[in-house]
């Protein structure tokens, strides 16, 4: 599966809850370049655990990741499962 197509099953999954706030859209648009830029563009090539790609994302951001962030990357582990 390729990151593209795992945001695709991500936005999906977000769609279905109905929320009200899109702040976790926004934010999965910031991760995934990130994401593209560091692993490639193969989800296979994800870290192992979602901590460890929120500890190389914080250390990129230079600070610590919104909430929103972090459930992005949870539901992208979510969706990988």
């Amino acid at each position: 599966m390729t990151i593209e197509q795992l945001k695709t099953k991500v936005e999906e999954e977000l769609n279905s809850r109905e929320l009200n706030s899109k702040a976790r859209f926004y934010a999965l648009d910031k991760v995934i370049p990130f994401i593209k830029d560091q692993y490639g563009f193969d989800a296979a090539s994800l870290p192992t655990s979602k901590e460890d790609l929120k500890g190389a994302y914080k250390i990129y951001k230079g600070k610590d990741l919104s909430s929103a962030e972090s459930s992005a990357i949870n539901e992208l582990y979510n969706q990988l499962s």
